[in-house]
């Protein structure tokens, strides 16, 4: 828990809504009612209707982001903004919560650059109001949604500069605060703001201990005059939970978690101290087995949140002292967590809960591991089932929801039920990184044995480092880099895994996803003759699968006994901001020669006939947007349009294989508890068995005689894993130089997915030639993400990669 930006992230999303009313059931009346006059007034859709179907999407998204269901929230809002639209006209003042809404969904989902962007337009909206106005749109929620809005501008700035930003956030706050007091207005309103300006100062005691402790004390004692304040009012409040009064002790203890004794005060001991407090303000007793019915509990994501600070501190102090009180006690209250969990996953409407909760890493499983592996290294009895079934949790939980077809909880599978699926010469490597317990470790399984393996642990942004530097060095072709991080990542992470022959099952966990692991090298065998065509390649001696769940490794759907129909559509859109691709061009009208295959190419490759596909594979080749900011501004690009990535589920008929051909489509934002957010996890959400998507921006020329010897294998009924297998080692095989048989050339295409195979058909006529002229052309294509920069700009400022 060393991460102060955690920290910040932490103190910043438990109050978007706090200074709203808590009172889950009152709302719930309320809304009720005003359903009943909606549908009353559904055939008459006057002003005052649009007025009221605002007004009540509004409180239903309101209630959801208090529960902390955000992505309902944002579909609530959105209905909201559409109805306020109608009712008011353009530039009116009553409008501002159209963008006020998509602040906080933006703010809470860490999109800062959109989330300052749009709170910028809510500025201008409310200048020059009268104070009727004011009170009539409630212009102090607004204040404070713009307050903790605008702290996330302090992104590089100096001590000064970060004060100065701080003094335009309280002086919002403050406004708030009087324009309550004056306007009597509810006190759960005033207790909430003064919340808020304690966690102003809570937010500015790290920066002022790094350059004077008299300020730092200064701060500290101003959090907790307002946290006091705040106090004294929820006390009062008839809140049957004591929701407000558990989330000013919790920011007590963030508040004396953050000073970590540099003033003077013993403030670990305060920070337990008040989360234990902040725990018993729900009625629960930690000490005793859970009796309480946590359904009631209004924000569950804050009670989450609270549940993995006690947590943790626990676990801090156990690794001091060693005590197995602190383990015990630990256990204790990830136990009630993981109660509360499930809870939510019982109660919320969206189709991504884990995703939402691992945004702020709230999935109670990491601490569960972290539990056991503090359990091993002390030499105590652990269980590596447990580990196992907790890591099932914090990889694509929600796919695995969907693919039961509903919304209850999904039964984990155990080891024996993974082994049964295991072939004789496989070996399945469930990887997992603890942050807390600094540890790496992968479960090695093989269809009769199961061991954890202790792996090097490096601190993250090492992590990132090392696996960013080698792929730096395969993009550069900088041979002696290569060769070295090749083989150093290899004896680290895979020789202590015993993987000998076997063939690989490799289940992935953080930044271990952007790593192509079929690059690395098994030994220094030939790095003197600076040759690529003769390094010792992994892949030369492994057969590699990637799985995103074990449960969905060779799941009941994918059988690979039974052959499916080959009927591939391939999709080649040129568009005119975006460099043209012969190459892949070329291939497609291969495909359709010799496959019979339907081309959908040029002005054919449009984003209407690509959602309406029906094939059972689908082949895209062309450029693609990924945004270094928002995942959701990830788009595909078409002859016509663009596809972004939440449109991927208008596709009607998704295939049983996609293959994407696009630069870094396998890239996306990596969640700490849900894998990775891009195009592969949608694809796999939507019903892909199996997706080929791309590490790194890749060459024309090269990728696409790779894939069309990938076809040639599948064409012959060869399962999808062993053809892009046998197309990658021919590409190192058949290379005239040793450039061209360089990783960049062969290792971005990652396939994802359960083994897929095809009836075999009859080829028209060799496609021989079409090969030869993929590979002889005498010039490579520069990369297709340099053309895609040089003839795109997007309008916005936020970074992008492009191809």
């Amino acid at each position: 828990m060393g991460r102060i930006f955690y920290i910040l992230f932490v103190l910043i999303s438990l109050n978007s809504l706090s200074q709203s009313k808590t009172e889950t059931k009152k709302n719930e009346i309320h809304t009720d009612i005003q359903v009943k006059s909606l549908a009353s007034e559904i055939n008459n859709p006057t002003n005052e209707s649009n007025i009221l179907k605002a007004k009540h999407f509004k409180e239903k998204g309101d209630i959801a982001v208090r529960q902390g269901d955000i992505d309902y929230a944002h579909e609530c809002w959105e209905k909201s903004n559409i109805y306020r639209s109608k009712a008011y006209p353009l530039g009116d003042y009553h409008l501002v919560w159209n963008t006020a809404q998509l602040t906080i969904y933006h703010h809470l989902n860490k999109n800062y650059a959109k989330s300052i962007a749009l709170a910028d337009e809510t500025v201008e909206l409310i200048s020059g109001l009268t104070v009727e106005q004011q009170n009539e749109i409630e212009i102090y929620k607004i204040w404070n949604i713009l307050g903790q809005t605008y702290k996330q501008a302090k992104k590089d700035l100096s001590f000064t500069e970060t004060q100065k930003l701080y003094e335009r956030v309280t002086a919002y706050y403050l406004n708030s605060v009087q324009f309550i007091q004056e306007h009597k207005i509810d006190d759960t309103e005033l207790a909430g703001t003064y919340r808020l300006l304690g966690n102003s100062y809570t937010d500015l005691i790290f920066r002022a201990l790094q350059n004077d402790k008299e300020i730092a004390l200064d701060y500290y004692n101003k959090a907790t005059n307002y946290y006091d304040k705040s106090i004294a009012i929820a006390k009062l409040l008839l809140d049957d939970e004591h929701y407000q009064l558990s989330k000013n002790y919790f920011v007590q203890g963030l508040l004396n978690y953050y000073v970590k004794d540099q003033l003077d005060i013993n403030s670990s001991e305060r920070s337990i101290h008040y989360y234990e407090l902040a725990v018993e303000a729900y009625g629960i007793d930690i000490n005793k087995p859970l009796k309480k019915d946590l359904e009631p509990i209004v924000s569950k994501n804050t009670f989450l949140m609270l549940l993995k600070h006690l947590t943790l501190a626990y676990l801090v102090e156990f690794k001091k002292d060693q005590s197995l009180t602190w383990l015990e006690k630990a256990e204790k209250v990830n136990q009630i967590a993981i109660d509360a969990w499930s809870a939510i996953h019982n109660q919320y409407m969206s189709n991504n809960i884990n995703q939402t909760l691992s945004v702020y890493e709230l999935v109670p499983f990491i601490e569960t591991i972290s539990i056991e592996l503090f359990k091993q290294k002390s030499k105590l009895n652990y269980d590596i089932n447990v580990i196992f079934k907790a890591n099932q949790k914090l990889k694509y939980y929600d796919l695995l929801k969907l693919d039961k077809n509903n919304k209850s909880l999904v039964s984990d599978i155990s080891i024996h039920q993974l082994q049964e699926k295991l072939k004789e010469n496989e070996v399945f490597l469930d990887f997992h990184i603890s942050e807390e317990a600094k540890r790496v470790i992968a479960l090695r399984f093989t269809s009769t044995t199961a061991e954890l393996i202790t792996l090097p642990y490096l601190k993250r942004e090492i992590f990132e480092e090392t696996i960013e530097g080698f792929l730096n060095a395969i993009k550069t072709f900088d041979f002696n880099s290569y060769t070295s991080s090749a083989h150093t990542i290899y004896e680290s992470w895979m020789k202590p895994c015993k993987i000998d022959d076997s063939d690989l099952i490799l289940c992935l966990d953080g930044v271990l996803n952007n790593l192509p692991f079929e690059a690395l090298l098994t030994s220094k065998n030939n790095w003197d003759k600076k040759d690529y065509r003769e390094l010792d390649y992994l892949i030369k001696k492994n057969q590699v699968q990637y799985v995103l769940n074990p449960q969905m490794f060779r799941d009941k759907q994918s059988d690979t006994k039974s052959k499916k129909q080959f009927n591939l559509q391939a999709f080649i859109p040129e568009n005119v901001n975006f460099s043209s691709l012969p190459f892949s061009l070329k291939l497609g009208e291969n495909l359709e020669r010799n496959s019979k295959a339907q081309l959908f190419a040029s002005d054919k490759a449009t984003k209407s006939s690509f959602i309406k596909l029906n094939s059972s594979i689908v082949h895209l080749s062309g450029h693609g947007v990924i945004s270094d900011q928002n995942v959701m501004d990830n788009h595909l690009v078409f002859s016509d349009s663009l596809l972004y990535l939440n449109e991927l589920m208008n596709i009607e008929n998704i295939p049983s294989l996609v293959i994407l051909n696009t630069c870094n489509s396998a890239i996306g934002r990596i969640y700490s508890g849900d894998g990775i957010n891009g195009f592969v996890r949608m694809l796999s959400r939507m019903g892909a068995e199996s997706v080929m998507s791309n590490l790194w921006e890749v060459d024309d020329q090269a990728s696409n005689a790779l894939l069309h010897d990938f076809y040639e294998e599948l064409i012959k009924g060869t399962v999808t894993t062993h053809s892009l297998t046998k197309a990658q080692l021919e590409l190192i095989q058949n290379a005239n130089s040793s450039k061209s048989a360089a990783p960049y050339y062969w290792a971005a295409h990652r396939l994802v997915g359960n083994e897929l195979s095809f009836n075999k058909i009859e080829t028209n006529q060799s496609s021989s030639s079409t090969r030869l002229w993929l590979i002889s052309a005498s010039v490579l294509l520069i990369s297709l993400g340099v053309l895609g920069k040089y003839f795109y700009r997007k309008s916005k400022k936020s970074t992008a990669h492009r191809f």
